[in-house]
């Protein structure tokens, strides 16, 4: 039997003022916290929406506000560590200061991160953070035309494009370990930039680090697909590398778990590094040796950029870069 149409239709505005016994205009003013409106009456209309189940249409809001209070989160993906922190420590500064997030993936290239994109802006966000190294310059500065955009991850120059990345030291860092554990053959998985903004520039930066050392590193393809090794180039390498230096977590992960299949012992037949230093692979029970991403000061100054330039338009985008800390595990 098809449901009373009534009953299935999804309270709207008039319904809680009728409820609350105020005027439309009333109940739309205790709901947004405007000024004019009595202790009573809000309490009133927040215990009718709470009542009727009432869920504020953002859209047709957005038709008549000149602002949404509404921040656009694009992001390359939810599954990885870091992603899911940097989203949550963005959600908590935002949602505390009084704005909604309204948050959509963007996975590979143009089409999907216009897609992504155009699902963001319908909703007329006051600005867009987007933390994705799979989404092309170009595509990011279209949008910065439009609204105020502050990206995470690539580092940027852009003049309409706001940009907090980690600085690169990590590189350094790593690289100055892994030989002053003695080793002389090291291998690099390589990302190109088409895959990853970020990971290609990250293994980029990795191979310049041991050529200053006066090393020669070999180069290891990363696999075709998801974050990881090509399994083919990785064996081949073996008789040629004693480490392997990876641009993230989960490419040392995959590249281990491959390891492990071949009955090759980390660290003892080959030496580990990873990059991100987060969730719960980070912890001593694995004992990745990497570099940790400071992810709250990335949240901290993306969100304050965001704002910033929210409340002062011609605020010129700012370019931050943020160092984090050295993770010695068991993997060298």
């Amino acid at each position: 039997m098809k449901p009373d149409s009534e009953a299935a239709r999804r309270p709207s505005l008039i319904d809680v003022a009728t409820a609350a016994g105020v005027s439309r205009s009333a109940a739309s003013r205790a709901l947004l916290g405007q000024v004019g409106v009595t202790t009573a009456v809000r309490d009133a209309v927040a215990k009718a929406a709470a009542d009727l189940g009432y869920v504020k249409d953002i859209r047709a809001h957005a038709l008549k506000a000149t602002s949404t209070s509404t921040i656009g989160i694009v992001v390359r993906t939810v599954r990885l560590d870091f992603y899911a922190e940097l989203i949550a420590a963005m959600q908590d500064r935002l949602e505390a200061l009084g704005y909604s997030t309204a948050l959509t993936a963007a996975s590979d290239g143009d089409h999907h991160a216009t897609g992504a994109f155009g699902r963001i802006l319908g909703l007329r966000p006051d600005a867009i953070i987007v933390a994705s190294g799979r989404i092309p310059s170009r595509s990011i500065e279209a949008v910065g035309a439009q609204v105020p955009v502050t990206a995470i991850g690539p580092t940027s120059t852009s003049k309409l494009v706001g940009s907090v990345a980690d600085d690169g030291s990590g590189t350094d860092a790593l690289a100055q370990l892994i030989t002053d554990a003695g080793h002389q053959k090291i291998g690099v998985v390589m990302y190109s930039r088409a895959r990853s903004i970020t990971l290609s520039r990250r293994s980029r930066l990795l191979w310049e680090a041991l050529e200053r050392r006066g090393l020669e590193p070999f180069p290891v393809k990363a696999s075709s697909r998801a974050d990881g090794v090509d399994p083919e180039d990785l064996r081949e390498s073996l008789n040629r590398i004693t480490a392997l230096m990876c641009p993230n977590d989960p490419t040392l992960i995959a590249a281990w778990n491959l390891l492990d299949s071949w009955g090759v012992q980390v660290p003892d037949d080959l030496a580990l590094t990873g990059y991100d230093g987060l969730g719960q692979v980070a912890t001593p029970v694995f004992g990745l040796t990497t570099w940790r991403q400071d992810v709250a000061a990335m949240a901290e100054a993306a969100t304050r950029q965001t704002l910033d330039r929210i409340a002062a338009p011609n605020t010129k985008p700012q370019h931050v870069l943020v160092q984090g800390s050295l993770l010695r595990g068991r993997t060298v």
